[in-house]
């Protein structure tokens, strides 16, 4: 919002984008309202390149639910 206020001409819609995390202590999965969600295998891809979310859905569903299970309790 503050960017759309700033720039009223220039379509701010990518970089207006919230994000949040969960990590475990070999997996990380971003979550992004974008729907362009990230689950990386931190063991064999530390420095985050790789997404693997297409291979694991389920996996990320888990995560999904985990995140937003602790917000909904803060």
């Amino acid at each position: 919002a503050a960017l759309r206020r700033r720039f009223p001409d220039v379509d701010c819609a990518a970089r207006d984008v919230r994000m949040k995390a969960i990590r475990t202590r070999n997996e990380k999965f971003v979550w992004r309202s974008d729907e362009r969600n990230e689950l990386y295998d931190l063991d064999t891809d530390p420095r985050e390149i790789d997404n693997r979310l297409a291979h694991d859905v389920a996996r990320a569903d888990s995560l999904r639910r985990q995140l937003f299970d602790w917000f909904a309790m803060a």
